[in-house]
Parts: C-alpha cells; structure tokens; sequence
C-alpha cells in the first residue's frame, strides 16, 4: 500500500477563467473519524489544508505522516485556529498529553489508542488537538477537535486515507469549516495500490450551498433586561444545560441553579404525548434566555421578557415548539427581531415530522 498519495485534478479553460475572476480557490481536505469503530463514511473534514488558485491541471500530493499540537481556540466555522504549541510527530498507537500548564506536550506509546490512529489527552482546563500531515512536503493542519475547547478528558484520533475536494471563495488553509461552501467530491484512496487518483471539472460554476444543522440540547441563562428589536441579546448569568421538566432558578443574588425532579414522578405524572416545559423560577426582574446548539455552538434561540422590561418575579414556563426559520436580513447572530418585520419571505420547518429540507431562494427573494 502506498504511503504517498498525488489527486490530480484537470479543470476546463472556461472554468478556469471564471472560477478566477469570481474569486475561488481549489480547496484540499483529509478525513479524520474520532473512534476506532468508524469507516471512511464517516469521515470529519473541518480544516482546509491546502488552497490553490485554480489552473488547467492541479497537482495534490500528500503523505500518510502525522504531527500534533495544542490549541486553546474554540472551533468556529470560517474562523482561522492558532496552535498554542510546537508541533510534535505522532505515530499509530501513541498518544500527545498536554500538561496543565500549557508547556510543549510529548508524545508516547499508549496501549489504549487506537491501533489505526493515536489519542489526545488533555491536562489543561480547556484545550484541543490540532491533527497534521504531510501535504505538498509540508506540516498542513487537517483536524480540529470539532467541539472545542475540550474539557480535561482523552479524544480518540483515527485518520483516514481520503479527501474531500471543492470551491470556495475567501477560503485559506488553516480555516476551520463545518460545511462545505460548493458541493465538494470525497475519494476515497483506501487500499489504492497506485496511491493516485484524478479528478475533471468541466461541470457549471460552483453552486454555493449553506448547511445549517442543530440538536435538540437546550442551554437556560437569565439577563437583566428586556427584548429590544435590533439589540444585542446577552445572558448575565452563566448558560446551563436544561432539559424538559428541568427549572432554572435565579435568587436575589443572581445566582443560578438548576434542578431536575424524580425521573419516576416525572414520568407517572405526564403522558408520552405531552411535551414538557423548561421552567424559569424568577426570584427578581429577570428574563429567561434560551440556547440551542446550532452547528455546533451553544447559540441564543429564545428570550421571555415583558417586551423591553424583564419578567416580574414568578415562575414560567418555556415549551419548546419543534419549528425553526429561515430568512435573510443585515443582523448579527444573536440579535434580537421580530419576525412579523422579517423583510422578505422565510422559510418554516416543523422538524418533529421532518429532520431535513432543502430550501432555495430565488433571484426574487421566494
């Protein structure tokens, strides 16, 4: 089996041309799964290794050689990580441990890796593997611990012999990704004898597409004002994970708590119809805020306030709806907004009777 691997990837003059002048790049990613148990369907790519800008005939080689480092950076689409320490080889069956006091980690024989790939052991409060290998003969990041920073604990690295490649614009190596920005092409190289494979665009320009995926994992944190339409809305008491029939407390003292009742009374006193609030105990002026993890990012989803003035003392409950929207408007996330002055028409999904959909809006904004 080869250990060097080349993708060679033809593109037609036209496109050529066009894809230059709209200002895309040929964008190069190596797959990377977090257990042993995992195949190469599996794969995760979230760092861009290698851009180039586009010509007739582009040339990409890479080995199947890797290195490892540290990153105190937490995983952001778009975003640029910085490693925190010296890149260390790593080989199959090893494992990188990073000190609590963020020196340089080692590396060493580890029986509990995996035998196909290596293990990150974090010491630190918050930190995160940074995987490497080599890619057009040099050290290129092509892994980022998708939920970082991670808490003190061991990640399971498992490398796979393939890439995923596409077009985008803006794009630079080191940039981490959670979603393609073209319809990428994955080849897989395993147990390719030749270590080569070929790849010919001649197809229409780029379609740019935007994933946007979400769990059903709530966060509850309290602030002190109301909702204003436009504003920034920001918790003033630390986020906790909440799950139904869970109440978020908050005292004179703005301090929070979280309790969960009996699982037992929980169950005997509600049927498996009946969809279950997330209680909010206000023991002053506040307003609930609620979070969702959405794309990976635990993001603000909901407030409950009396409009611009935060809730009276009492208790509320949050039922959460299973519907989400999709529009376009000039805002930041987590700005607050009204959806009745959307400024175009949006999109609705009821993802209790769907998991997905695939929206398209149209040059008139449908």
């Amino acid at each position: 089996m080869s250990n060097t691997y080349t993708v060679l990837v033809s593109i037609d003059q036209n496109h050529v041309k066009q894809y230059n002048t709209q200002g895309y790049k040929l964008c190069f990613a190596a797959g990377l799964t977090d257990s042993p148990n995992t195949s190469v369907d599996d794969a995760k790519f979230n760092v861009i290794a290698y851009t180039q800008n586009c010509a007739a005939t582009v040339e990409i080689t890479w080995q199947e050689s890797y290195a490892i480092a540290a990153t105190s950076s937490s995983f952001m689409n778009g975003v640029r990580f910085v490693a925190a320490t010296a890149i260390q080889a790593i080989k199959f069956g090893q494992c990188y441990e990073q000190p609590a006091d963020w020196t340089n980690g080692n590396t060493n024989s580890d029986p509990n890796a995996p035998k196909a790939g290596f293990s990150f052991i974090n010491k630190t409060k918050a930190a995160a593997a940074v995987v490497y290998k080599k890619v057009q003969g040099a050290w290129a990041p092509i892994y980022v611990s998708q939920k970082a920073p991670l808490a003190p604990g061991t990640e399971m690295l498992v490398p796979k012999v393939c890439c995923a490649i596409w077009f985008a614009a803006d794009a630079d190596t080191s940039n981490m990704i959670s979603t393609f920005a073209t319809n990428p092409i994955k080849l897989d190289l395993t147990g390719n004898s030749s270590g080569k494979a070929q790849v010919t665009y001649n197809r229409d320009e780029p379609s740019p597409i935007n994933t946007i995926s979400w769990t059903d994992e709530y966060h509850m944190a309290a602030c002190k004002n109301g909702i204003e339409r436009g504003s920034y809305a920001s918790p003033n008491t630390l986020p906790q994970l909440v799950k139904p029939n869970d109440t978020y407390s908050i005292n004179e003292g703005w301090e929070a708590t979280k309790t969960t009742p009996n699982p037992a009374a929980a169950t005997s006193s509600s049927s498996e119809a009946e969809i279950l609030p997330i209680r909010f105990a206000n023991c002053r002026r506040a307003s609930a805020m609620l979070f969702k993890r959405v794309r990976n990012r635990v993001s603000p989803a909901f407030i409950l306030s009396l409009g611009t003035w935060p809730l009276e003392r009492g208790r509320y409950d949050i039922v959460p709806t299973g519907t989400m929207i999709l529009f376009f408007a000039a805002a930041e996330p987590s700005t607050a907004f009204e959806l009745n002055e959307v400024p175009m028409a949006y999109y609705e999904l009821d993802y209790t009777k769907s998991l997905q959909a695939d929206v398209v809006y149209t040059a008139e904004g449908d």
